[in-house]
């Protein structure tokens, strides 16, 4: 049982860091942008990516209706829109595979 929690334990610590890895450019970017209140939403990342799938989405929700209200036009909405999705792609294709491999000992 003990070598059982050691593992569940050192599973969700990787998923933190990769939850990080995912939070941290969110904030900055998001900074950037101009969207009110970005370290919230960054830390939003981190806590609902731990839900497989829809955790980003719910996550990403929030800072799209900012957005949204925020500006008259669509711009700053699809720069939050491109910026999710790239940081999404580059976390899960790359970030994920090695923290993950590099655990596993792969």
């Amino acid at each position: 049982m003990n070598e059982a929690a050691q593992r569940v334990r050192r599973y969700l610590t990787r998923r933190l860091i990769v939850n990080m890895s995912c939070g941290l450019p969110i904030g900055i970017g998001l900074t950037m942008i101009g969207i009110p209140h970005a370290a919230l939403w960054a830390i939003f990342v981190v806590l609902l990516r731990f839900i497989p799938y829809l955790g980003i989405v719910i996550a990403a929700c929030f800072p799209f209706a900012l957005a949204t209200a925020v500006d008259p036009g669509w711009t700053l909405l699809l720069w939050t829109i491109s910026l999710f999705v790239v940081v999404e792609l580059i976390v899960a294709n790359f970030v994920e595979p090695s923290v993950y491999g590099s655990g596993a000992g792969l």
